[in-house]
């Protein structure tokens, strides 16, 4: 038997107030239909409140796993009461809120916008329970870096309160402040990067050109190094050219005066 189940029979011999014939479906019955009819959706309210009211209890214990079953299973509860049903959508705010809690961002925003939509369509648009459903979706866009979108569900929330003659908490005062604050850092963060962004490609392009004429400029200095260094080679080689000459001259010099002592010997 599930813990809906466990819950009617409780419910039902606690004796809160509904007939024998919504607890026994064999039963005689005892009430015309639209009693019946009645005392069932009594049977669901209250099966709902005990599954909310347990995860709750559970949730400020610690138990996070039977508190998360607790609301699921009171979600599954309020969508018998009718899909467009307040209850429904409290119940799916409230597992949202749990969600949120435990850091899933995206399932938490995705029960807000369930909850927000059936609020909604049940109560209108200025309605005082759309609160929590909007301030839940301005949490979980605050806490993922969405700070306008935050803004926009902040303001949405406080006009609703103003409207009907509610007051702003002081925690909401401040999660709106801080909202507002982020969003408007995150426009001078976007600008200022930006236009550090321009900055840093002018810069870059400028150290670029330089780097280039300096390139260029090193490369022409080789360039000149390497000529001058042909021209060294080629005076050089002209120098030995010269010295080579020079001891030929000097060769035949003295194969001139070799020769002449030779006759200077002879005529003795």
């Amino acid at each position: 038997m599930d813990l809906q189940k466990l819950l009617r029979v409780g419910i039902c011999v606690a004796g809160i107030g509904v007939s024998i014939s919504a607890c026994t479906p064999n039963a005689t019955e005892t009430t015309t239909s639209d009693s019946a009819a009645r005392t069932q959706v009594a049977v669901e309210q209250a099966v709902w409140e005990k599954l909310t009211n347990d995860g709750d209890a559970a949730k400020a214990k610690g138990d996070l796993k039977k508190a998360e079953e607790c609301y699921q299973a009171a979600v599954q509860e309020a969508q018998k009461l009718g899909e467009n049903d307040p209850s429904l959508a409290k119940t799916t705010a409230n597992l949202a809120d749990f969600y949120y809690a435990q850091g899933d961002g995206a399932q938490a925003d995705k029960l807000y916008k369930q909850s927000l939509t059936i609020r909604e369509k049940a109560l209108g648009l200025e309605h005082a329970d759309l609160v929590q459903s909007i301030l839940g979706l301005a949490r979980v866009s605050s806490a993922e870096k969405n700070y306008a979108e935050s803004v926009a569900h902040y303001e949405r929330a406080i006009a609703i309160l103003n409207k009907n003659s509610m007051p702003v908490s002081d925690e909401v005062q401040a999660e709106y402040k801080k909202a507002k604050d982020n969003a408007s850092g995150t426009k001078g963060s976007t600008k200022t990067e930006a236009e550090s962004t321009e900055e840093g490609g002018a810069k870059k392009s400028e150290g670029g050109a330089k780097k280039g004429d300096a390139e260029s400029k090193k490369g022409d200095a080789e360039s000149k190094k390497g000529d001058a260094e042909s021209k060294k080679g080629d005076a050089e080689s002209k120098k030995g050219d010269a010295e080579s000459k020079k001891g030929d001259a000097e060769s035949k010099k003295g194969d001139s005066e070799s020769k002449k002592d030779d006759s200077a010997k002879k005529e003795q």
